[in-house]
């Protein structure tokens, strides 16, 4: 409404209430620059029918998303490949670096995707195609390099103001609202702003009968003491097969990261009774909120520790995991080890591709002798921030330009917009963000607290229990889960004829794998997942393509 009225008073006339011809009036005032004065979730064309000049944009941290496919003889484009997939201009090849890159992350990293020769715009980026030429042009920047000067009351005052702003933006809206609560201080901390201006809205949890992975009675918490309403579901194994054609189709890529299975179903049960939530997504990614960001500061000031000590500590780990079994903190233990003895890139991408260890064995000849460089462009992430404090590297690179766009916000843009179900982030605005990456980093970790400046900052909104809580993830039990039926299935998935024929692993080294998982050697749940989902992924986009969702995908 701002921007609407600042141009009625330039003289501009609106034929429509629509937000659309708010940006066709903003480009013709301000020219290619105009998006820069854009404040949301947005992927855009304009046309410039006069200058015969195409113009496409993407917000600036890429919650929605753009697809491109250039030849000599088109330039296609479309906010989903299904679209391009339509026309003989795009094709549907298999992208064998996008593969690798997926083995690794779980996901393929921006601007490349998982089909040769298709590209994705990139955030805080808009393209001009004109005269055959296609140039790009970034217009934001976050500064993680300039800490800004303030005493804590100050930044703690601002940082609520600045939420509160956020969350009433993001509440404009002409149809119902909801919100998406776990069990962390990011929802609540929305849902307690909501409180004390006096806003009701539903809240929606998913919920799991593991105890270890269900944030449902934290929630509740949360929902006593602000007084919202509150609704649940429990998430069953049994309801899983049933929706991975779906979410194949809806992904579109490779897609390695399971709480896209109760994410959906979350937007699903909200859809019932809204058409928009908020969520807290990128409060993790501001704050310094994962537990590898904790591993990370640590490690770094541990770097005068001599790479022999690390490699005692890794070998105890791994003795400790033989003969007690299996547990989080020997993991940890080992893991941790394993990165201390690379260099500050390594402790930075290490916990983000703890996999790739699980996945070089089965890899096939073709692939383990590939020379694709899977860190290239999380590399290029790191290089541009190489001033910032080392956390708040971590948090540019790794984080807002890497693990937040093509994991989390894919997962959340793809899961709602199947449930015809708005997401919008309060964390994410720019503004937010910004704040955030002046802070000093010790205000981010802080000792052996992570996500220490929005905890103190909400200690007075929010039940204790939330506050103190550490960071869980929003993940569903795939230990127990991959030991049942979905294990059984997905291994007859990944062993199956098709999957053999496509020559991306030692089918031998893969059985022998199955072999060790089933007698409970080795745990390699998450890499099961990721390779079922890329067979089916296979089967829906490069086998055959189909307008809709294709339960068959499940049968070899």
């Amino acid at each position: 409404m701002e921007l609407r009225e600042q141009l009625e008073k330039k003289g501009h006339i609106f034929r429509t209430k629509s937000d659309t011809e708010v940006l066709v009036h903003l480009y013709e005032e301000y020219g290619d620059s105009f998006i820069e004065r854009c404040n949301g979730m947005l992927a855009l064309c304009l046309y410039d029918a006069r200058r015969q000049r195409l113009y496409l944009a993407r917000d600036r941290v890429g919650k929605k998303p753009l697809f491109y496919h250039v030849n000599t003889e088109y330039f296609v484009f479309a906010s989903e490949l299904k679209s391009l997939f339509v026309t003989d201009a795009a094709p549907r090849r298999v992208s064998k670096s996008g593969i690798l890159d997926y083995l690794a992350f779980g996901f393929v990293p921006t601007p490349y995707t998982a089909f040769a020769d298709i590209y994705q715009l990139e955030p805080a980026h808009y393209m001009i195609v004109e005269r055959g030429q296609v140039q790009k042009h970034r217009y934001w920047t976050p500064n993680y390099s300039c800490t800004v000067s303030r005493s804590l009351a100050d930044a703690q005052a601002e940082y609520i103001e600045l939420l509160s702003t956020c969350v009433k933006d993001r509440l404009i809206a002409d149809v119902p609202v909801g919100l998406l609560l776990s069990g962390g201080i990011d929802s609540g901390s929305i849902a307690a702003i909501m409180a004390e201006q006096n806003i009701s809205i539903p809240a929606f949890t998913i919920r799991f009968e593991n105890r270890e992975k269900d944030e449902g009675d934290v929630a509740r918490q949360t929902v006593l003491h602000v007084g919202a309403t509150h609704e649940e579901m429990f998430v069953q194994i049994n309801n899983v097969a049933q929706i991975l054609p779906r979410l194949v189709w809806h992904y579109e890529q490779p897609f390695g990261d399971s709480s896209a299975i109760p994410t959906y179903y979350v937007a699903q049960m909200a859809r019932q009774r809204v058409t928009v939530v908020l969520n807290g997504d990128g409060g993790d990614e501001c704050f310094g909120g994962y537990w590898r960001h904790l591993f990370n500061v640590w490690l770094h000031r541990l770097r005068w520790v001599p790479n022999f000590a690390w490699s005692l500590v890794e070998q105890t780990g791994s003795w400790l995991s033989r003969v007690e079994g299996e547990r989080r903190l020997w993991r940890w233990l080992v893991w941790s080890s394993r990165a201390a003895q690379k260099d500050d890139f390594g402790v930075a991408w290490y916990f983000l591709t703890t996999i790739t260890e699980e996945s070089a064995p089965i890899l096939s000849s073709v692939f383990a002798n590939s020379d694709h460089d899977v860190f290239s462009q999380l590399r290029s992430y790191w290089n541009e921030c190489d001033s910032a404090p080392y956390l708040n590297r971590v948090l540019y690179s790794c984080d807002l330009r890497f693990h937040l766009l093509d994991d989390l916000l894919v997962k959340m843009d793809r899961a709602t917009m199947a449930n015809s179900l708005e997401a919008r982030s309060p964390f994410l605005d720019h503004r937010m963000i910004e704040f955030a990456a002046a802070l000093p980093p010790s205000w981010k970790v802080h000792g052996v607290v992570t996500k220490w400046f929005p905890r103190v900052s909400m200690r007075h909104s929010l039940p204790r229990t939330v506050i103190n809580r550490g960071k869980t993830g929003f993940d569903i039990p795939m230990r127990e889960w991959m030991a049942g039926e979905l294990g059984d299935l997905s291994w007859t998935i990944v062993l199956s004829e098709r999957a053999r024929s496509r020559g991306y692993f030692d089918m031998q080294a893969l059985s022998n794998l199955r072999e060790a998982f089933q007698a409970r050697k080795v745990d390699c749940s998450y890499l099961l997942y990721r390779l079922m989902f890329l067979e089916l992924w296979h089967r829906s986009f490069i086998d055959d393509f189909s307008p809709h969702p294709d339960p068959s995908i499940l049968v070899d």
